[in-house]
């Protein structure tokens, strides 16, 4: 079978991402400290970053959540889990 490509890789790639995406449990809540922190859950760091990056309105941040978790939360949820005493995870911080 011949591989996709150009156009038609993009967006087998897309459609494979949003399969992915689906998987996860996506929504989730955690209360902290009497907050509520709404979180979107992926079990893949690069799916993480991808959902980060591609967010409209604003830089989200990804953080290491509990095992086997990534979380994708907003700036100031993210300041509120890091004061909590997750870790924040950057792509430079990020090493294969």
């Amino acid at each position: 079978m011949a591989q996709p490509t150009g156009d038609l890789m993009y967006a087998h790639k897309a459609a494979v991402f949003v399969e992915r995406c689906a998987r996860a449990d996506l929504n989730q809540t955690l209360e902290l400290n009497g907050r509520t922190i709404h979180i979107s859950a992926f079990l893949s760091l690069d799916l993480a970053f991808v959902a980060a990056e591609h967010h409209p309105g604003y830089a989200n941040h990804v953080i290491m959540g509990d095992c086997p978790w990534y979380w994708v939360v907003s700036p100031a949820d993210g300041q509120r889990l890091e004061r909590a005493g997750y870790e924040m995870v950057t792509r430079s911080s990020f090493t294969r």
